[in-house]
């Protein structure tokens, strides 16, 4: 088993780089969720509270002391600190099952609220589990790496993206008007084409590629914050690293199966068949969590919405409840997943009474309304 477990590479750099890199977007992670005072998303008096379908019933899962969950996410932090300096160190052994402890513990508190759902944490856990699952393979893990940017560069191949509409803002950008449209098509073509080039033979086609990735990392600084180009940082180290060693390419005609390698060759199929699921929906799957929460979603379209919830009297009138300010999120604003929680929260403090709800979203390049929410009877139907 130790044999299988520490076959990253002929190259002892590159196998530090791999789990280096999983490890610093693991501190990254535990940096920003500290930072935002996660832990109070566990407290009785949050009702901003958002479930998943797999654990649709978080809202259940509160306390009125969260200390030990601020524990949690401090534990989580000194770990990926931890992680981290014993990499540095060498110790292959310890630094595997620290990984596989801290990936353990992210996919945890990740499922635990809807909250802290991101495209970044898709990202990482996907290449966390290929290289746990594949002993440290390299080139599964490139190759998973390049799988991520095809993912996000179908989600961008929309009028959303193409006119900038999905952005968030335009006030920091360098590029304007024409050479942004273009800058935005470029960014399809990289992550759906060039970034193969990764797997290139030919050394000027690698560095270029690799050299574009980080440009296209940097410059999203400026339109989503450093959060998610810091957690990309920490996932392309590996890549970098393999340019300053001896490369290795995925060469298939030597490619020898085995039963050690089919749990990788077995993730790999999955994330490719769950993430190519969502267009086989005859919805717009932008508009609706419960058919893309798992997969990569970010700026897939910046959505406006409507939102109507009514209370039927003993007596029969109608009165209109006004609903609270939810999310802030951009992303997940108008997402059903989100007022469901807070319909479901509702329903417990008040089981006796009828509640009528009605959601309906657009895109923001469109004019019509979808309507994707609609229960006559929330308490019963939802």
């Amino acid at each position: 088993m130790k044999s299988l477990v520490f076959n990253f590479s002929n190259n002892d750099l590159v196998k530090k780089s791999i789990f280096f890199g999983l490890a610093f977007a693991h501190f990254i992670t535990s940096y920003y969720w500290l930072k935002g005072k996660n832990w109070e998303k566990f407290s009785t008096e949050n009702f901003k509270i958002f479930c998943y379908p797999v654990f649709k019933n978080c809202h259940e899962f509160v306390f009125d002391n969260v200390l030990p969950f601020k524990i949690i996410y401090i534990t989580y932090m000194i770990l990926s600190l931890g992680c981290l300096l014993i990499i540095i160190l060498d110790k292959k052994k310890i630094s595997f099952y620290m990984i596989f402890l801290l990936t353990l513990m992210k996919t945890v508190l990740l499922l635990s609220r809807y909250n802290f759902m991101g495209n970044y944490h898709t990202m990482h856990l996907t290449l966390s589990y290929i290289t746990l699952l594949s002993f440290g393979s390299i080139n599964f893990y490139r190759l998973t790496l390049i799988l991520q940017y095809v993912f996000a560069g179908l989600l961008k191949t929309n009028i959303e993206w193409m006119a900038g509409a999905a952005l968030v803002s335009y006030s920091h950008y360098l590029l304007k008007g024409f050479w942004n449209s273009l800058s935005l098509s470029y960014v399809i073509v990289l992550e759906l084409i060039l970034v193969w080039g990764l797997l290139s033979k030919n050394n000027y086609i690698r560095y270029l590629t690799l050299a574009q990735l980080i440009i296209f990392h940097l410059y999203s600084v400026l339109i989503v914050g450093f959060y998610y180009p810091l957690i990309m940082t920490g996932l392309l180290i590996p890549v970098v690293f393999i340019e300053f060693t001896n490369y290795e390419k995925i060469d298939l005609s030597k490619f020898k199966f085995n039963w050690f390698k089919f749990p990788a060759i077995g993730f790999v199929i999955l994330i490719i068949f769950w993430n190519l699921s969502t267009k086989f929906y005859n919805i717009d799957t932008a508009m609706d969590g419960n058919v893309r929460y798992l997969t990569l979603n970010m700026l897939d379209a910046k959505l406006r919405c409507q939102s109507s919830l009514y209370e039927e009297q003993k007596d029969g009138t109608i009165v209109a409840i006004e609903i609270p300010r939810l999310a802030t999120y951009l992303r997940i604003h108008c997402d059903a997943l989100v007022f469901e929680t807070f319909l479901k929260r509702l329903c417990i403090k008040n089981p006796d009474k009828k509640f009528m709800f009605y959601l309906e979203s657009t895109r923001t390049t469109d004019k019509d309304y979808t309507l994707v929410r609609d229960y006559k009877n929330v308490c019963k139907e939802i």
